[in-house]
């Protein structure tokens, strides 16, 4: 989540209002376009008894709590507001969004509570509020990889939308700010004794990824995966391989499946992997062959930075 504060920072200073038992506000920068002093995320909190601000711009961080004293007083759940980030050079210089959030002086909610423990547990967790403009009530939810597609359906949502970082959506019933994963660590299980395993776990060194190298064939590895997990299979064994890949296609905890392979391969394992009753969206969780498609090299180092960046380019950093 990319917070102007550390997540952990920002979940004790929500934790913190909660407790001194005070309506409060929380104002979110949620967009901008043009250039801006501030993060995607920057914050502030606001009650009668104590104020906290995560804004680098003093003239926005004033304006900011000006807006919070209003709507604490004002009895609305919520506000959007699009403010001008001024002039540079005679030049308009961009907006951004900020939604203000009321709290209530109730104790501490439940999400909050799961919130934190998710946290600790690493487990990648994204917390949805729904603002219904005809009621006063705010519905929390809370979407982990075991959130069901008919889950999300439900609440309106698309699996593009549970990827999101920080956004604001608007529906014509409601508007709902979806707030990205807890942990932006990636936990990584790497299966196999291919060359391009042993240096993916060398490029790994200094990465915020928690990895775990299984270079001896265990055939029950997977099971033991309880925080959600990224899986990369490339054991030099064409059989095992495809063993594998059929085991964790429906382990619930594994998140992203990926196989070192050709796109014949790909094809292959896939047909075999419906004879076998996968379905359609269950086969193509498969990524084969593995890497980014705009690197070409086929070098054992390239190869394996091909994959490392695309295991980046999964998270919201």
């Amino acid at each position: 989540m990319n917070l102007g504060i550390p997540l952990s920072d920002w979940l004790s200073k929500l934790h913190e209002f909660h407790t001194q038992g005070s309506p409060f506000v929380v104002a979110t920068v949620v967009s901008f376009s043009g250039s801006s002093p501030e993060r995607h995320g920057a914050c502030v909190f606001y009650s009668e008894r104590q104020s906290a601000s995560f804004v680098n711009s003093q003239s926005r961080r004033d304006h900011m709590l000006a807006n919070c004293k209003s709507l604490l007083n004002s009895g609305l759940t919520f506000q959007l507001e699009e403010q001008a980030l001024g002039t540079v050079a005679g030049t308009d210089n961009g907006q951004c969004i900020i939604i203000y959030e009321t709290f209530t002086a109730a104790d501490i909610p439940t999400w909050l509570s799961e919130l934190r423990n998710n946290l600790e547990q690493r487990i990648n967790t994204q917390w949805l509020r729904i603002f219904d403009p005809t009621k006063s009530e705010v519905h929390n939810q809370l979407i982990t990889a075991q959130t069901s597609k008919r889950e999300l359906e439900a609440l309106g949502l698309s699996f593009n939308e549970n990827l999101s970082s920080c956004q604001l959506i608007q529906r014509k019933d409601c508007t709902m700010f979806l707030r990205a994963t807890l942990n932006t660590t990636v936990s990584l299980l790497l299966v196999g004794h291919h060359p391009v395993a042993h240096e993916i776990k060398r490029q790994l060194s200094g990465l915020p990824i928690i990895f775990t190298h299984v270079d001896s064939i265990e055939e029950n590895c997977l099971g033991n995966l309880a925080r959600p997990t990224h899986v990369v299979i490339m054991t030099g064994d064409h059989n095992l391989d495809y063993r594998y890949c059929q085991a964790a296609l429906h382990h619930p905890a594994i998140t992203f499946l990926g196989c070192i392979g050709s796109a014949k391969k790909a094809r292959l394992f896939k047909s075999q992997l419906k004879q076998q009753g996968a379905s359609t969206e269950q086969a193509n969780r498969l990524t084969m062959p593995i890497g980014l498609s705009q690197i070409s090299g086929k070098q054992t180092a390239i190869v394996a930075a091909s994959v490392v960046a695309q295991l980046l380019s999964l998270h919201p950093w």
